[in-house]
């Protein structure tokens, strides 16, 4: 079962599809892990951030708690990434959350939601690309994240309310 999903993760970043990793990077096991807690949407217009052991103890989360849970594992495993907060489709109304790190001099997307790995350079160059789209930093949603993570990190366990009305995750 493992090797079957490693090798439907990594589908997206090998050249050849069919080839087994030598090394599995060590941001795997937090992925698949991020990923085993059921994801259940929001009502749209309706979005709260919750802390990644309340999520834990709600056993369910959408991109953003799968997100903030990715973030913390890595964290503690003390490897350096960023939650990231975007659009899909070309739709700056359907927002999304991935996380985004550097592992040996290259940009990796990690989307916790759907368990998979994109090379940021291949999606960003590539013009047809409609997914994995930063929403412009005045928007104010990484200045949000970067505080929500503050705040779990030091134990708070509220969850934060999301304003963004006019975005739907």
């Amino acid at each position: 079962m493992r090797n079957t999903l490693l090798s439907l993760i990594f589908v997206t970043c090998l050249s050849n599809p069919f080839a087994e990793p030598e090394v599995v990077p060590p941001y795997m096991d937090c992925l698949i892990k991020a990923n085993s807690l059921p994801f259940v949407s929001e009502t749209a217009g309706y979005d709260i951030w919750y802390p990644p052991n309340v999520a834990l103890k709600r056993n369910k989360g959408d991109c953003e708690e799968h997100a903030f849970l990715l973030y913390d594992y890595l964290d503690k495993k003390e490897i350096k990434s960023r939650v990231v907060f975007g659009y899909m489709e070309g739709n700056k109304q359907k927002g999304h959350a991935w996380v985004e790190l550097v592992h040996e001099g290259t940009t990796y997307i990690l989307d916790q939601s759907i368990l998979k790995i994109y090379e940021k350079a291949k999606i960003v160059n590539d013009r047809n690309n409609l997914d994995y789209i930063e929403y412009d930093p005045s928007l104010g949603f990484q200045k949000d994240c970067k505080e929500l993570i503050k705040r779990f990190k030091k134990g708070d366990n509220n969850a934060f309310i999301n304003n963004y009305r006019k975005f739907s995750f």
